[in-house]
Order: structure tokens, then sequence, then C-alpha cells
């Protein structure tokens, strides 16, 4: 009996496809059929899929904003003019992937409504394509699988004579205690924290009782100097651009307090890594415009 933390927390499991079905067989004889356990490739194929594919996914997303997907291409066009270098195999790389990146990503997604239509209709037993290719579907636990687990903790329940065995026994068990008890602490830490992320969230009653109704205001975060290698700002008018010397055009802020020109931050930020002013690092996905 196989399931993720979310299926086991709902009452389900994971079993490999039968070629015909015999849930009346099963439910009369009160035991599983042995074709229908998971072998350890379907084991390493589900973690995969659960825990691997996601991340595979997460960071694609990640390198798509770091590219500087989703930014409006007519903001960029004049960095991509000023720039003298013709563009390398990593400029090209770049735009390569910003442009594939979101047509995998939504095919990916209508591809997997795809399926959870045809299951909510009942037109396949797998809500995910790619159960249909490994040959596992999702089903509820079933009064043979509770017997089954009653029946393994009753077998292995019994101690064995002698010290060797009786070390094992204890090592063993320990883990599986362990890995059991999971199923219970798990959801009541889930809640816990979400509980904690209630309580102190700014719209928490328990923050309106505990401030203060009149007290000084919160001073703003202190000023962070420039570097000393980095450019200087003391003669430059208020309002311009700190790489430029201009007004400033699209006027985008970095984490470090500074703002200046979208068109030069994001040319200089992609080619440096780093604020101009404080020589503090920096990344694409950081730059906030600043409304005027």
């Amino acid at each position: 009996m196989g399931a993720s933390f979310a299926e086991n927390f709902y009452g389900l499991k994971r079993r490999r496809t039968p070629a015909v079905e015999t849930v009346r067989v099963n439910a009369a004889l009160n035991e599983i059929s042995p074709h229908e356990k998971l072998q350890p490739r379907d084991i390493n194929r589900s973690l995969f899929f659960l825990v691997g594919i996601p991340y595979l996914r997460a960071k694609a997303h990640q390198y798509y904003e770091d590219f500087g997907g989703g930014v409006d291409p007519a903001l960029i066009e004049g960095v991509t003019r000023q720039s003298s270098r013709p563009p390398t195999l990593v400029d090209k790389f770049k735009n390569a992937y910003k442009s594939i990146y979101p047509w995998m990503n939504l095919s990916l997604e209508l591809w997997q409504l795809a399926h959870s239509l045809g299951y909510l209709f009942d037109k396949t037993p797998f809500y995910r394509p790619w159960l249909a290719w490994m040959g596992i579907d999702i089903r509820r636990l079933g009064s043979a699988d509770y017997a089954m687990s009653q029946k393994s903790a009753d077998k292995d329940s019994a101690r064995p004579t002698g010290i060797l065995p009786l070390i094992r026994y204890y090592l063993f068990h320990s883990r599986q205690q362990l890995l059991d008890s999971l199923k219970l602490l798990l959801p009541i830490s889930i809640f816990f924290l979400k509980f904690l992320e209630w309580w102190y969230s700014p719209s928490s009653p328990a923050r309106a009782l505990s401030a203060p109704r009149s007290g000084p205001a919160i001073p703003p975060p202190a000023k962070l100097s420039p570097h000393p290698r980095g450019l200087g700002i003391d003669d430059l008018p208020y309002g311009s651009c700190p790489l430029c010397h201009e007004q400033l055009q699209n006027a985008t802020a970095l984490p470090t307090g500074y703002a200046f020109c979208y068109r030069c931050i994001y040319n200089y930020v992609e080619e440096h890594g780093r604020c101009p002013v404080t020589l503090l690092p920096a990344r694409i996905w950081q730059l906030r415009k600043i409304l005027m």
C-alpha cells in the first residue's frame, strides 16, 4: 500500500492498474490482489513525478524570470540596441529559452487540464497523464487494506528471542514507529504552522489586542551608503539616473533603495549582477518599478 502524504491523509492509495477490474472478487475475499501492489520501479517513478518534476518546473520558471521573461519587450528594446557587443551563444540561448518556455509550460498545463476533464467525466481512470504512462491509478482505502495493515502489525509485534535478533527488532521497530507517527504528527504540525501564520498576520485579532493604542511611528530603515568604488551620487541632480545622468525614465528601484532608468539598470544588473551604487548583489527579478 503506497501513497503520497496528501493521498494518505485523505484515505487514498496508489495501485497498479489491473487489466481486468476485480473489485467484487477482492471485496468477497477481503484481500488485495498481489498484482495491484506497487513494485520498487513504480515507487521510484512515483517519487520522481511527485518530487522531481515539481522541482524541475520551479527551477525552469526561476530561470525564465532570471533571463528577463515576462517583461514587456518594449522596455528592454533600447537595452538591446544600446549594446555594442554582438550576441553571444549564451545570449542566443537565453532568448530562445524565453521564447520557448511559455509555450512549453502552456502545453503541459493544457495536457493536464485535458486529463483532469477526462477524469472528471469518467473517460479515463487517471487524473494525471504520467499515471497512465506508469499504469498506476488512485483508489480509496478499503477494508482489505486496513485488514492487511493490522495483520502486518500483529505479525511484527512478536518479539524474537536472543540478543542480536532482539537488537535488530528494536532498531527496525523504532524506525517503523517513527514513520507511523509521522502520519499523525505531520497533519498536526501543518495545522499548528497555519495557526501561527494566522496568529502573527496583520489581520489577526491578537495583533490588534497587543498593539498599543497610540505609540511612536516605526522609523524607516537606515539608508545604505554608497560604496567607495561605486557610482558617486553626491553631485547628481534630484530625479536623475546615476548611470546615464539624465532624467529618470521608467523609474526602477533596487532593494538597496536607489532608483535608475529601467533600461539602464536592467542592462547593468544583467551584466554585473550588483547595484552600481552600493555594489551589493542584485538580480533581475528584484527590479521594482516606481509610479511617479
